[in-house]
């Protein structure tokens, strides 16, 4: 959980950050950010777990202009690669 906070400069931050991104995301993908988080606090999570939910989720809420593939640069493929991220983070936590 510190590396997330970390990132993002501390808790208050980072949900602001999920707060941008639920207006933009939808219900679903704002669903699946929000599960993702509590399962990096749980202490039951593998720290392998972690380590890939916290890339996804790092990922995921970074500003545009930061991201590998901006979506504003690429279109649909910057839009995708963030889907991807979060699926596969998701699918092996799940």
């Amino acid at each position: 959980m510190e590396e997330l906070d970390k990132l993002f400069g501390g808790a208050e931050q980072l949900w602001q950050y999920i707060k941008i991104y639920a207006a933009k995301a939808g219900r679903e993908a704002t669903r699946i950010v929000l599960e993702l988080y509590y399962v990096v606090k749980s202490p039951s999570t593998p720290a392998l777990d972690k380590t890939l939910i916290i890339a996804a989720l790092g990922y995921q809420l970074l500003p545009d202009d930061k991201k590998l593939l901006s979506r504003e640069k690429y279109g649909l493929l910057g839009f995708l690669d963030n889907g991807l991220a979060l699926k596969f983070a998701y699918d092996k936590v799940k």
